[in-house]
């Protein structure tokens, strides 16, 4: 019999890059579909003898799931987790599956995430960039005197803090990020009234003087 060998294709593809990273990564408001790859040492597909199970852990190391059959088809094994057995909490999952013919067996472990997005880039992290960005923009425009470049940013600084307010920062959505929110979404006015009251002076002027 040959010894069973499992392959997470998409640990092969992220690993050579970055070391330490979570194979998969999900929405916590989505349900989460594992489907593994499984292949024998002769580059064959696992066949309907084989037979995978699942354990999962949350991040804070309690059981998800324990010994979980997964279901097969065609060399690929699925397991489903329903949203609301991860929702809120975010993290990374250690996962390990176990596959066995009745002789012979093998086993492979990885983590995926859960997060408020779904994506690999936190969303804090794109926020944060974002508000460097905007007061980048502002500093421009007041070193400038460009009113045009200070009402884009009034603009921008509404919407984000419109944003932050309905969605919370990554992962933190509270009183906190309600407050950040309301402060940027009157900075963002103020800053966009300022640049509209100087745009129409200066049209005005330039009437006069015409």
């Amino acid at each position: 019999m040959k010894r069973i060998i499992l392959i997470i294709m998409a640990v092969l593809l992220i690993l050579p890059f970055v070391s330490g990273e979570p194979s998969f990564v999900f929405k916590d408001d989505e349900n989460i579909n594992l489907k593994i790859p499984c292949l024998r040492s002769d580059s064959l597909k696992c066949d309907a003898t084989t037979n995978c199970t699942i354990s999962i852990d949350y991040p804070n190391t309690e059981s998800l799931v324990k010994n979980g059959t997964m279901s097969p088809s065609d060399g690929i094994y699925n397991y489903t987790i329903t949203k609301g057995r991860v929702q809120n909490r975010f993290g990374e999952y250690p996962t390990t599956i176990y596959c066995e013919n009745g002789t012979d067996g093998g086993l492979t472990t990885f983590n995926f995430e859960v997060n408020a997005d779904g994506s690999r880039i936190p969303i804090t992290t794109i926020i944060i960039i974002l508000f460097i960005i905007i007061y980048l923009m502002l500093g421009l425009s007041i070193y400038l005197q460009n009113i045009y470049i200070g009402s884009v940013t009034g603009m921008f600084m509404m919407i984000m803090g419109i944003y932050v307010g309905t969605r919370g920062i990554g992962d933190i959505n509270n009183i906190l990020t309600i407050t950040f929110s309301i402060i940027h979404v009157l900075i963002g006015f103020y800053i966009l009234m300022e640049a509209s009251g100087m745009n129409a002076i200066n049209l005005l002027n330039n009437t006069e003087e015409e």
